[in-house]
């Protein structure tokens, strides 16, 4: 789960798995700080890894 830093109420984004599947939170690099964004490593049965990324760029967010 990440909430939002600005202090605004509601909005965020968060990754939701059952308790049975294998999963590690990823930390990321602080130049991602100003994006609503987390990240996870989901560990399959064959012991492959599946990293999920959630980002929520609000419509007046400027790309470039």
């Amino acid at each position: 789960r990440q909430d939002r830093a600005s202090g605004k109420s509601g909005g965020g984004v968060a990754i939701l798995t059952k308790s049975y599947i294998g999963c590690h939170s990823i930390h990321l690099d602080q130049n991602y700080s100003h994006l609503e964004v987390v990240a996870v490593d989901i560990l399959t049965a064959h012991t492959h890894k599946l990293r999920l990324i959630c980002c929520y760029l609000p419509p007046s967010y400027s790309v470039s």
